[in-house]
């Protein structure tokens, strides 16, 4: 499904940054449920991306003093299905999408992920000092 067609269809596209809620959902009106995708842990600090074929990146994490081993980034289909999931351990931050397909991921460790759009780590830094809460998103959330 082309990405324009994915953006129309999905209407709103809401991941509900609550404690104890899981879920992304879209809807085609107010009153219409499209589908509902549950991510396993709270989406605490993550925004969804969406890629050029209208893939929905979305990073899930509970609290950051009792990370669970299957935190991580998930790539969600635009009818709702899970394409894959890049496991990190702890919480994620927004993914930013790079023109190139790249997505880059910070995690609460200050570690920078950058994925293919197939869900493999092309690499991965650690920085020394603590970067803060989603660093990429306030430079502009753009590559």
């Amino acid at each position: 499904m082309p990405a324009s067609q994915a953006v129309r269809t999905l209407l709103v596209l809401i991941a509900v940054a609550v404690t104890a809620v899981d879920v992304v959902f879209a809807q085609t009106s107010p009153s219409r449920l499209k589908w509902v995708y549950a991510t396993g842990a709270t989406i605490n600090k993550s925004s969804p991306a969406i890629g050029a074929d209208g893939t929905i990146y979305v990073g899930n994490g509970g609290h950051y003093l009792s990370p669970t081993p299957d935190l991580g980034l998930h790539a969600v289909t635009p009818d709702g299905k899970l394409k894959w999931k890049y496991t990190i351990g702890n919480y994620v931050y927004s993914p930013v999408l790079a023109a190139d397909g790249t997505i880059y991921v910070q995690d609460a460790t200050s570690t920078l992920h950058a994925l293919d759009p197939d869900g493999m780590l092309r690499w991965e830094y650690r920085f020394d000092t603590p970067i803060g809460d989603n660093a990429m998103e306030r430079c502009g959330g753009g590559i």
